[in-house]
């Protein structure tokens, strides 16, 4: 790689391997009266443990090192900017991201815990993927997710919503049903595979969990959940479109055809008086089992 000074300009550029895997950097600082950055960042094969371990998780105790594992493929796009007096204006950060992590982990999530109270999943401290796929964005203290598929061993689902840099949350969940209502009655998978898509016979159930990490409000919210689900595409595809302008090629992940809803009655029907209010939203307390 290479280190170069042009007037107040730093461009570094150049690639190093590193836990476990590879990383490419592209990047220019500006050292003007108010510095900024401007880079981008690709991952290759990288250990997510260490990676989250030498970033000291992003300054967040929500999904910490001890808590994922796999190998992470992704590209960041990043702008940085500060103030005067050299202090990092973390309103102004932004970043795009293209994020692939391969046969995965989530051990020990305790955000995870709650939600299988809620879905009544018997064991969800150690979920298991072949693969997870997603674009995501940084702005104005959030990170923002675009609706992605999850494949795991405990269940399959689609998950969209914002995280704030102060930890309040605001996720959309799309699970399976028929897969809740098995695992209901089914010992935890100790072989961990993930579970094929479900379509025949199987419809979906919607949720929103929302509020700070301390005291979270779940419910079931179909038409504004189904909506947000719908309306993250758009996100998706500005952001992919930023991505590829700066990398090239960028790939996209689709949901199964098999996770559609399939039973008539739970189909979204599109009313065209629809004052855009949502649903009432339905709680519901399910006696859980650890």
């Amino acid at each position: 790689g290479f280190l170069e000074f042009d007037n107040n300009e730093m461009l570094v550029k150049g690639k190093v391997n590193m836990m476990d895997g590879r990383m490419l950097v592209d990047g220019t600082t500006y050292f003007e009266k108010k510095p900024r950055l401007l880079a981008k960042l690709t991952c290759e094969q990288i250990d997510i443990r260490e990676f989250f371990r030498q970033a000291e998780n992003f300054g967040q105790d929500v999904l910490v090192d001890k808590n994922i594992k796999g190998k992470l493929d992704a590209k960041f796009y990043i702008k940085a900017f500060w103030a005067e007096d050299a202090t990092f204006l973390t309103d102004k950060l932004h970043v795009l991201g293209d994020v692939g992590i391969l046969n995965g982990e989530l051990v020990g999530l305790k955000m995870l815990y709650e939600f299988s109270d809620y879905v009544k999943l018997s064991d969800l401290r150690r979920i298991k993927f072949t693969e997870l796929h997603n674009f995501m964005e940084v702005k104005k203290s959030k990170i923002y997710m675009p609706a992605m598929f999850i494949q795991s061993n405990a269940m399959n689902l689609t998950v969209s919503g914002s995280h704030s840099f102060e930890n309040r949350i605001d996720y959309n969940v799309k699970v399976n049903a028929g897969q809740v209502l098995l695992n209901k009655f089914k010992k935890h998978n100790s072989k961990l595979s993930p579970q094929k898509a479900k379509k025949k016979g199987w419809f979906n159930l919607y949720y929103r969990i929302h509020g700070s990490l301390e005291k979270m409000v779940y419910g079931s919210n179909k038409k504004r959940v189904k909506r947000e689900l719908k309306n993250s595409a758009a996100r998706k595809r500005r952001i992919q479109k930023e991505l590829i302008k700066q990398f090239g090629t960028i790939v996209s992940a689709k949901e199964p055809t098999d996770w559609e809803d399939v039973i008539p009655e739970y189909e979204e029907q599109v009313d065209e008086n629809d004052d855009g209010q949502e649903d009432e939203v339905e709680f519901i307390d399910w006696d859980s089992e650890r």
